[in-house]
């Protein structure tokens, strides 16, 4: 997850130097992949959680690390967008799982994650 969340940033960067919107995708693409892992990942820690209540500490770290990660790809979506909002002159949500955060009229809503 670590990796995948590395080179989302490494290719959101390159899309900004290079005007890259290919790279916006991919960027996009990615993310997609960390939100199922990050999923998948809270599912199985929650499971191992209940049946082995010694490990909930390390797990529960194990969880906040994997759940900061998916953040940070986040993160990096946004900056993706931004570059695709310089290229085309539009803002758009990109990001299946971001426009929740988004009301009808496309402005931003208030996302309890982000305070």
């Amino acid at each position: 997850m670590a990796e995948l969340v590395r080179s989302m940033l490494g290719k959101a960067l390159q899309a900004l130097v290079r005007h890259d919107l290919q790279l916006v995708r991919q960027v996009i693409k990615e993310d997609e992949q960390v939100d199922r892992m990050w999923e998948r990942l809270r599912e199985e820690l929650e499971d191992i959680m209940q049946q082995h209540p010694e490990v909930v500490p390390q797990a529960a770290s194990l969880l906040l690390v994997a759940r900061y990660l998916e953040r940070i790809a986040d993160h990096v979506v946004n900056v993706a967008e931004r570059v695709d909002y310089m290229e085309t002159g539009e803002l758009t949500v990109l990001a299946p799982s971001h426009r929740s955060d988004y009301d009808t009229s496309g402005q931003q809503g208030s996302s309890s994650e982000d305070q």
